[in-house]
């Protein structure tokens, strides 16, 4: 089932406000603004999926998910196709838009399927490894189903020890936020 954005937009919103006023939270998470009604053309040539997570938060920093700003994004783009040719696994734009990074490990959406796929593990690392997953139906599922839930976001990433986003979670969960 497709979780519409504007409970990413909710979401994104009741944690603003705590990292916001938290110091310790504010250094090593991010909820930028996003690039809503700034006239930017907004990640144009982007999937639609991505442009609507970017005018709600662009470069959102939750935890060890990063979901790139639009700057970084189109930079990605060419840097994954060339750093991945001749590997065992090969990634083209044609098929793949490189959304962000799990655990440093980059966050894929499928442009086919819509789904999303990423190289699961903590001890892992992308290029060595190559065992790519899919980790959701969509981007909106990925973000509202796995990023902005405590338990699936702890399976997502693995190693929680010290995490700041697991920590804003348990609180959204506390005050009712949060699933």
């Amino acid at each position: 089932m497709t979780v519409p954005t504007a409970d990413l937009e909710t979401l994104v919103g009741s944690a603003r406000p705590l990292v916001e006023s938290d110091p310790e939270l504010e250094m090593f998470l991010s909820l930028p603004p996003g690039t809503a009604g700034k006239g930017s053309g907004a990640g144009a040539g982007f999937p639609e999926e991505y442009r609507r997570v970017i005018e709600i938060s662009n470069g959102p920093l939750f935890g060890r998910v990063v979901i790139f700003d639009e700057r970084t994004a189109a930079d990605m783009q060419d840097w994954i196709e060339q750093s991945t040719a001749g590997s065992e696994q090969e990634l083209d734009r044609r098929t793949w838009f490189c959304a962000g990074l799990v655990n440093d490990n980059l966050l894929l959406l499928n442009l086919s399927s819509r789904e999303i796929w990423g190289f699961p593990g903590v001890d892992r690392t992308w290029w060595i490894d190559g065992r790519l997953v899919r980790l959701a139906g969509n981007l909106d599922d990925f973000l509202t189903g796995t990023v902005f839930s405590a338990r699936n976001y702890a399976d997502l990433v693995g190693d929680t020890t010290e995490d700041h986003w697991l920590e804003l979670l348990r609180r959204l969960e506390v005050q009712g936020g949060s699933r």
